[in-house]
């Protein structure tokens, strides 16, 4: 089904929506949020996942490709193979603490660390 989202009930599990492609001259329909597979909303598709409950063992560990437990916290790499050309990306948020306005540079604070960072890398 193709629709439009016309009211979103998260009370009880229904949206209101216009079936695009229906033939019926009421468009209206009530779905139910659990029959949903996936939605794209500002061209961006996301989808259901399956399986959405976690056993009490995955929270703590994960297997890797060698069947070697990893704890949660452990980085999912090996730092000693990094080499130059490598490509890798991370998500970090920073709170700016101060800036210095004659060395250009911003003091921010990221998961207990002070950090000093250029501000021409924080505006590119």
């Amino acid at each position: 089904m193709t629709c439009h989202l016309v009211k979103a009930e998260s009370s009880l599990g229904r949206s209101t929506v216009i079936d695009l492609t229906s033939s019926h001259e009421n468009k209206f329909r009530q779905v139910d949020h659990r029959t949903i597979n996936y939605i794209i909303y500002h061209n961006k598709k996301y989808i259901l996942k399956k399986g959405g409950k976690k056993s009490d063992l995955s929270e703590e560990s994960s297997d890797d490709e060698d069947g070697v437990k990893k704890k949660k916290e452990e980085p999912k790499w090996n730092s000693a193979e990094l080499a130059v050309g490598n490509v890798f990306s991370g998500t970090n948020y920073y709170r700016a603490t101060s800036e210095d306005v004659a060395s250009g540079n911003v003091n921010t604070r990221c998961s207990g660390k002070d950090i000093t960072i250029s501000r021409s890398i924080l505006e590119n």
